[in-house]
C-alpha cells in the first residue's frame, strides 16, 4: 500500500511503500494475514492498494516453500522476458503457429547452454499453443531416393506399393545435420529454407541465426530463402562442401538424389 497526504492532490502520490500485506498457511492449511508496516504516516493519511498485474494464482492448500519457488522463478522469468524486450524491442513471433518444430530445436539448444529461465520461455511459448516438448511422431517409409522436385516427389510417394495419395513433400534431410524445409511467406508464396539447428543458410553460403517471424524483415527472406528444394538442396551441398561438411556424401547434383522426405 502507499500513502496520499491529505492537503494533497489525489494525484500527488507517495510511491515509497507504507504497509505489506503479508500471508502464510497455517498448519490445517488455511489462510493467515498481517500488516507489516514500513514506516509510519501522519493522521488523516489515505492509504490506498495497487494491485499486482500479473498476479500468480497459489492454490491456498500449497506448501509456502513451493509457492515462494513458483513465485520468485515467475518473477525471474518475467525479468529475463522483460530484459530481452528492452534489448530488441517487443515481438509477438512466439504467438504465431508456424514455427513449433524451430521453437522444440531452440528448447533444446537453450537446454546446452544452460540458463533454466530460457528453457522456460520456450517452454512456456509452446503451452500457449498447446504443444508437447517432444517431436511428433513421424512414420518413415524407405522410399530410396526421392526427386527434389516436389510435383515429381508427390507422384513418386502416389505409385508406391500401398500409395500416399495426396502427400505433399515439406522438407528433407540433408547431410551435416541440415535439413531443407518448404515454408510460407508473408504473400502466401512457397520458398525454401536451409537450416541447421537455430541457424539457417544464406544465398553467400553461410549459415546465420535465424531469428523470430516477426524479425524477419524482408532482407532477411530474400537473403535466407530459396525458389525451390532443389535450388536449396545445392546450395546446401555447395555450403557444406566448403567446410567438409559433407565428403563422400554428396549424391551428385540433377533433378534427384535425397532419400527420407518428411
Amino acid at each position: 500500500m502507499k500513502a496520499t497526504q491529505p492537503s494533497q492532490s489525489p494525484a500527488v502520490e507517495d510511491a515509497s511503500p507504507v504497509v505489506e500485506v503479508e500471508s502464510w498457511t497455517n498448519g490445517s492449511y488455511s489462510r493467515n494475514y498481517r500488516l507489516k508496516w514500513h514506516r509510519d504516516v501522519p493522521e488523516g493519511t489515505k492509504l490506498y492498494a495497487t494491485p499486482q498485474r500479473c498476479a500468480v494464482d497459489i492454490p491456498e492448500w500449497m506448501h509456502p516453500r513451493t509457492a515462494d519457488l513458483v513465485l520468485r522463478f515467475s518473477s525471474a522469468l518475467a525479468k529475463k522476458l522483460g530484459a530481452a524486450q528492452r534489448k530488441y524491442g517487443y515481438g509477438d513471433g512466439w504467438a504465431e503457429n508456424d514455427w513449433m518444430d524451430e521453437c522444440r530445436e531452440q528448447l533444446l539448444e537453450h537446454v546446452r547452454k544452460g540458463d533454466p529461465r530460457d528453457v522456460a520461455a520456450y517452454c512456456a511459448f509452446l503451452w500457449h499453443h498447446g504443444e508437447r516438448t517432444d517431436l511428433p511422431m513421424h512414420k518413415h517409409v524407405d522410399i530410396g531416393t526421392l526427386a527434389l522436385s516436389t510435383d515429381v516427389a508427390a507422384r513418386q510417394l502416389a505409385q508406391l506399393d500401398g500409395g500416399i495419395p495426396g502427400a505433399e513433400v515439406v522438407a528433407y534431410a540433408m547431410p551435416g545435420e541440415c535439413r531443407i524445409e518448404k515454408v510460407t511467406n508473408r504473400d502466401g508464396r512457397a520458398s525454401w529454407a536451409v537450416r541447421r539447428r537455430s541457424a539457417v543458410l544464406n544465398k553467400q553460403g553461410e549459415f546465420e541465426y535465424e531469428p523470430l517471424p516477426s524479425n524477419r524483415d524482408d532482407a532477411f527472406l530474400q537473403r535466407c530463402r530459396f525458389d525451390s528444394a532443389l535450388e536449396a538442396a545445392n546450395a546446401c551441398r555447395e555450403a557444406l562442401q566448403e567446410d567438409g561438411g559433407c565428403a563422400g556424401q554428396d549424391p551428385g547434383r540433377g533433378d534427384s538424389g535425397l532419400g527420407t522426405p518428411e
